[in-house]
């Protein structure tokens, strides 16, 4: 347990400091470089695979009926992934998907309903794993990555409004933040 303590707390202090770096960049290069986006998908898959060994191993276990848990995990599992792979197949490429190709702005597909499907589905696949292992630790987790999302957010948000501007502002009073039904074009 303490091995996965000492990682999470690793984990958190690179995602600050890419998180710092990710904000230079942006407002020095006006792009992402490929160490800070390198580090980025480091994070997301070291804190995937502390999120997957918590709930493999039902750390802090909450008491709720097995078939519950595992089959309304798999609900958030399975949407998580439709809405995480529709992101990345509308998003077209990983430059663009990374931050490190920001030429167009994507308001199509899956982006109509939402602005961030792919770290919403990603979300949602953490909770999915971790109602299906019954680990309060791994949906503290899930939490603690929701911040970090939200965090991240700002900065991304930013940078956007920063290169599209009143495009970007047209596509943020449309299209909700994480999920749901987009207003009329007209408003």
């Amino acid at each position: 347990m303490l091995i996965m303590y000492v990682s999470l707390s690793i984990i958190v202090m690179l995602a600050a400091y890419l998180l710092w770096k990710a904000r230079r960049e942006y407002k020095v290069q006006g792009k992402l470089s490929i160490p800070t986006v390198v580090g980025a998908y480091v994070c997301y898959i070291l804190y995937t695979v502390v999120v997957v060994f918590a709930a493999w191993h039902s750390f802090w276990p909450f008491p709720i009926n097995k078939m519950v848990s595992i089959v309304i995990g798999f609900v958030f599992l399975f949407f998580g992934l439709w809405l995480y792979t529709a992101g990345k197949i509308t998003l077209g490429s990983f430059k663009r998907e990374s931050g490190l190709e920001t030429n167009k702005l994507i308001t199509s597909g899956i982006y109509q309903w939402s602005r961030n499907p792919m770290m919403v589905g990603w979300s949602l696949i953490l909770l999915g794993i971790a109602l299906i292992g019954r680990s309060a630790f791994a949906i503290i987790l899930v939490a603690l990555f929701w911040i970090m999302f939200r965090v991240t957010l700002v900065v991304e948000e930013e940078y956007l409004e920063q290169i599209f501007v009143e495009e970007y502002r047209k596509y943020c009073s449309r299209t909700p933040r994480y999920l749901g039904l987009p207003k009329s074009k007209e408003q």
